[in-house]
């Protein structure tokens, strides 16, 4: 429903399918959990990628601000790629929270695979900020593989966040081969 004349109706129902959207996130989310033993048989769709916020290991948690807008500047410029299909946000938030891990939204590489393959992802994308100007570590897991696929570091001053992202994402792309 669009009219300008009355935009308050129209914000209420972007709302309205917001929460239809979360609430249908949040019953996947506790269908993969209950269905987790007969996941082990289906192999995820190919070309599917989940991303995961990523870590502030710094001492002071200082990047803690950017573990959110690096995961989601990196899956809305995955996004843009035909030949992947990468999981929503809700899905991969839901589930994460089901597991107890909804505070931070953060996966280890080591259990990245085992979430993975709840979500029906084929590929991951985990990765951890460390200090020192800014030095994100990025990896690639396969859950069919079930193994790490590649790694990148990359590192730059604070001021050049953008463009270290979109250096992440050409990396990523060269490691999935698209």
């Amino acid at each position: 429903y669009r009219n300008w004349k009355e935009p308050l109706v129209e914000q209420e129902v972007k709302k309205q399918l917001t929460l239809v959207e979360i609430s249908e996130s949040i019953q996947l989310a506790k269908q993969a959990l209950a269905e987790e033993e007969k996941l082990e048989t289906i192999p995820p769709k190919s070309g599917t990628v989940a991303v995961f916020y990523f870590k502030d290991t710094s001492p002071d948690r200082s990047f803690g601000h950017l573990q959110k807008a690096m995961a989601t500047m990196i899956t809305t410029d995955l996004a843009q790629v035909s030949a992947l299909q990468v999981l929503e946000r809700f899905r991969v938030q839901f589930l994460l929270s089901e597991m107890q891990l909804g505070q931070t939204g953060i996966v280890e590489e080591t259990t990245a695979a085992r979430y993975g393959h709840l979500l029906g992802a084929e590929n991951l994308i985990v990765g951890t900020m460390e200090p020192g100007s800014l030095k994100v570590n990025t990896s690639v897991a396969s859950t069919s593989k079930k193994d790490v696929v590649g790694s990148i570091a990359v590192d730059s001053e604070i001021e050049e966040f953008y463009i270290l992202q979109k250096e992440i994402v050409y990396n990523i792309l060269k490691l999935l081969r698209v």
